[in-house]
């Protein structure tokens, strides 16, 4: 059983309070595990008593009220078998069935994966699968909702390779996603229209109306943690595509990332104290919205997705020291986020300037570099 809060800010670069959510849940989740057949059978179910306001910015006061709230259920069952049928081959196959009350929707999710070990230390992975997305508040009870909408739905397919040496582990998958039915809430975004700038806030209509893909290789590398140093490393290279087949527009995806690398690595001083590290770098993604860049300005265009945030990189450090005493144990540390204080920049919502055209607002600052310390305490009988 489980009871999760959550309350989440947003806040525009000036400190106005541009919006909050809140979400509560009371879950309860059971499982059993059964062996049968040469097999291991698992079973279960869960269900989710959920509570969602979601407030948004009124006037220009920059006050918040509530908009949206809501209250509903969801619940899932879910079934699934494995065992090694010989040679070095094992399978394991199932099918989750979900349902939320929110808007009366359901959706059964199957799923299939394979290994063939053809030598002791290399295997050959591959899976293949359904997921579903339950459609959220703002798309059921906006102003700018829509009666008849599906959930969300992705099919996948992956395949890789996987060694493991006598120190590191390394694995190499190429995978594909097939997306439909994605949710789109119309011109959410400002764009130029023969009468000027349309107003997203009175415009807009959730459908089911996005289809795409997103299809890429993932490398991953890590040490075994036998020795002082332990840590992992990966790139991810991927490209993702979309249609709006109601209106035939077809533009990169909001979230189309073609490179990412990250690398994160502990060394250990003795038994006790550790220096710890990661690296995360990536390519921008695209402003969601119809722009084109002209001497670092965004402008409004007729093409969506075409103009992309700078890239990211950011640097993490953590030291610590663990004291141990027969009862207790006390780890000092330290650690300091975005070490390098780069300056990242990330999505806003912004507007578009109805006699210039130029469209500002659509890009804001991450976390500056932040520095903690701190104690940990663990007793033990």
């Amino acid at each position: 059983m489980s009871v999760i809060g959550q309350e989440l800010v947003t806040t525009l670069p000036t400190g106005r309070l541009a919006g909050r959510a809140l979400n509560r849940a009371l879950s309860y989740r059971t499982e059993i595990l059964h062996a049968v057949g040469g097999g291991l059978l698992d079973a279960g179910a869960e269900y989710s008593s959920i509570r969602g306001a979601r407030e948004t910015e009124s006037g220009d006061l920059g006050t918040l009220e509530d908009t949206l709230e809501a209250t509903w259920a969801t619940s899932a069952a879910f079934l699934d078998f494995g065992r090694v049928i010989g040679r070095g081959v094992s399978l394991e196959s199932g099918v989750r069935i979900s349902a939320s009350t929110l808007m009366h929707q359901h959706a059964a999710a199957p799923w299939i994966r394979g290994t063939w070990r053809f030598r002791p230390s290399w295997s050959v992975n591959a899976s293949a699968g359904q997921s579903h997305q339950f459609s959220t508040i703002a798309a059921m009870l906006s102003p700018t909702a829509a009666l008849e909408l599906v959930p969300e739905r992705a099919t996948h397919l992956d395949v890789g390779i996987e060694h493991q040496g006598a120190r590191a582990v390394w694995q190499a998958t190429l995978y594909n996603r097939a997306e439909h039915d994605v949710l789109r809430q119309i011109d959410q975004r400002p764009a130029p229209s023969p009468d000027g700038i349309v107003d997203p806030k009175t415009q807009g209509l959730f459908r089911n109306s996005v289809r795409g893909f997103s299809r890429g290789i993932e490398l991953i590398a890590r040490a075994d943690g036998r020795g002082p140093l332990s840590g992992w490393v990966s790139y991810t290279g991927a490209i993702t595509r979309q249609t709006d087949v109601a209106t035939g527009e077809v533009f990169w995806g909001d979230a189309d990332r073609r490179h990412a690398f990250n690398a994160a690595g502990v060394f250990r001083l003795g038994r006790q104290t550790s220096i710890g590290g990661v690296f995360r770098a990536a390519s921008g993604i695209p402003f969601p919205g119809h722009f084109s860049g002209s001497h670092g300005r965004l402008i409004l265009d007729n093409h969506r997705n075409d103009v992309r945030l700078p890239a990211y990189a950011r640097v993490d450090a953590r030291v610590q020291r663990t004291f141990l005493a027969s009862r207790y144990g006390a780890t000092v540390f330290g650690e300091v986020l975005n070490l390098l204080n780069r300056r990242n920049a990330g999505v806003a919502d912004g507007s578009g300037q109805a006699m210039t055209g130029e469209a500002v607002g659509f890009s804001r600052p991450l976390m500056s570099r932040s520095a903690s310390v701190g104690i940990e305490v663990t007793f033990r009988r």
